[in-house]
């Protein structure tokens, strides 16, 4: 497991599983916190699973079949960063995972496509998984997003306790011309 928590220091700004490019890569990658693994930050701005790696052309399987447990304010416990190839990309909570969100602070989501990524990534964001949701202005699944997005959830988002908290929150900018769906 990957665990940093603490009272009396730092523990923010941390990345469990992370693809980055820093060399030509053409070939797939696959990037798991299995179903044994476990991924638990406390501190702010940590992420579990991120994909940054601008320029990276080949197919990306970045999954979650154990457990992410973020307690900071704008966390994320699976995170696309940059544009990847979506066609046979897979960025997915799986059935057997489970991600957790909350914590004092808020700005904080399970699952995550932020406007900086400007590609249409289609039915990527799957959450097949369970997300669970508490704190104050936390969500389940976050699209902030100017393209073609779908954010599909076939399993549950519990949402508990808290104020402003969202199963699932899509922004989107005025006149924009991509499509922005949500699907549970």
């Amino acid at each position: 497991p990957i665990t940093v928590t603490s009272t009396n220091g730092f523990s923010g700004y941390k990345i469990g599983l992370i693809l980055t490019l820093e060399n030509t890569i053409s070939s797939n990658y696959n990037l798991t916190n299995a179903s044994s693994g476990t991924i638990n930050f406390s501190g702010e701005k940590s992420i579990g699973i991120q994909i940054f790696a601008p320029g990276f052309s080949a197919d990306v399987v970045a999954l979650n079949e154990g457990n992410i447990v973020m307690n900071g304010k704008d966390s994320y416990g699976m995170k696309i960063s940059s544009q990847i190839t979506p066609a046979n990309s897979k960025f997915e909570n799986t059935s057997t995972g489970t991600i957790t969100v909350g914590g004092a602070g808020g700005n904080s989501s399970g699952m995550a496509k932020l406007t900086d990524v400007n590609f249409d990534s289609g039915n990527l964001v799957k959450n097949n998984g369970i997300i669970n949701v508490s704190g104050d202005k936390n969500s389940g699944m976050f699209l902030k997003s100017d393209n073609n997005d779908i954010f599909t959830s076939t399993n549950k988002i519990n949402v508990t306790g808290g104020n402003d908290n969202a199963g699932m929150r899509i922004e989107s900018n005025a006149g924009t011309a991509g499509i922005q769906k949500g699907v549970n």
